[in-house]
C-alpha cells in the first residue's frame, strides 16, 4: 500500500524504520510520518505545531531500548518520548553543520550519531550531546568526516562508512578509532551490512560492492569488489548501492542501487 501517496508525498521518501511496536516510521522532506497499519500520524512543525522539529527535513529515526525515538534531521536531532508524547531537541556543540545523516543504538543501548561533521553519542548521565574527538577519544578519529552510514558489527565493534574518507572501525570498549586504507578512489561508504556467514559487505558511491577480509585482530583489511559489467548480465545492475539486506532462507543478499529498486545475489557466490 502507498501509505504517503494520497498526500502527493510518494516519493518523497528514501527509507522507512518498523519500531518495536509495530509502528511505521517514514522520514521524507516534509517531516516525520507514522504509520500504524490504518491511519498516518504527520510530526513537523507547522502552523498547528511550531517548533515540533527542529527542521522539517528528516533523514534518519531509529528507537532506542529506553522507548525513545531519535529522530535526525537536516539541522540536528530531536527525541520522542513515545511513553509521554513529548517531543525535546538536542543542540550538538563543537560542529559547523548540524545535519544529522545516520543514527544508531548499540545493543547496550548506547546512542551514536553520524553527523556531516562528525561523530558524536548521547551522554546519558550528562543528557546531553558529546562530539567525538582526539580530545576525549584515541586514534585515527574522523574529526569533521561526513558521516554516511554505522553498522555494528558481532563483535560489537561499530564499522564507520563516510564520504571520500572510506571505512573506519570504532572498538567501543577500547575507545579507539581504526582508518582504514583507501577502497579505490572515489572512497565513500554508503551501505554497511553483516551477513549470517559474518561476512562484511560495503555499498558504494560510483564503485560497486565489496566483500571485506578483516585481519583476526581487525587492524587490517582487504577488499574483494563487485562491479557493473555491460557484457555480463549476472553483474550489478549499478555501482551506487544505497542499502544491503539478507534473505535469511535462501542467504540471498538484496541491494538497493541506483538502477533498480532491488536486486539480490547469493552471499557465497562471486559475480
Amino acid at each position: 500500500r502507498d501509505v504517503l501517496g494520497s498526500r502527493g508525498l510518494g516519493d518523497v521518501y528514501k527509507r522507512q524504520y518498523q519500531d518495536r511496536d509495530g509502528y511505521i516510521w517514514i522520514p521524507t522532506f516534509y517531516g516525520l510520518f507514522r504509520y500504524d497499519g490504518y491511519e498516518v500520524r504527520t510530526y513537523k512543525s507547522n502552523l498547528y505545531t511550531p517548533g515540533l522539529l527542529v527542521n522539517n527535513n528528516v533523514l534518519c529515526v531509529e528507537e532506542d531500548y529506553s522507548h525513545r525515538l531519535w529522530i535526525g534531521t537536516h539541522e540536528g536531532l530531536c527525541m520522542l518520548d513515545k511513553r509521554t508524547g513529548k517531543m525535546k531537541k538536542l543542540q550538538l556543540d563543537g560542529v559547523s553543520k548540524q545535519r544529522l545523516n545516520e543514527i544508531h543504538v548499540t545493543k547496550e543501548n548506547r546512542v551514536y550519531l553520524g553527523y556531516i561533521r562528525g561523530m558524536a553519542y548521547y551522554d546519558e548521565m550528562q543528557d546531553t550531546l558529546a562530539l567525538m574527538t582526539r580530545k576525549n577519544c584515541r586514534g585515527d578519529v574522523p574529526e569533521s568526516v561526513n558521516i554516511q552510514t554505522l553498522f555494528e558489527d558481532v563483535n560489537g565493534d561499530l564499522l564507520i562508512g563516510t564520504w571520500k574518507d572510506g571505512l573506519y572501525r570504532y572498538c567501543i570498549k577500547e575507545n579507539i578509532f581504526l582508518h582504514y586504507p583507501p577502497l579505490d578512489e572515489e572512497n565513500s561508504v554508503l551501505a554497511l551490512f553483516q551477513d549470517s556467514r559474518g561476512v562484511m559487505w560495503i555499498g558504494t558511491s560510483g564503485s560497486g560492492l565489496y566483500k571485506a577480509h578483516f585481519s583476526s585482530d581487525r587492524k587490517t583489511v582487504s577488499f574483494e569488489g563487485y562491479r557493473h559489467d555491460a557484457r555480463n548480465v549476472s553483474s550489478l545492475p549499478s555501482d551506487y548501492i544505497y542499502s544491503i539486506h539478507e534473505d535469511l532462507q535462501t542467504r540471498s543478499l538484496w541491494l538497493g542501487t541506483r538502477a533498480v529498486s532491488y536486486t539480490h545475489l547469493r552471499a557465497h557466490e562471486t559475480l
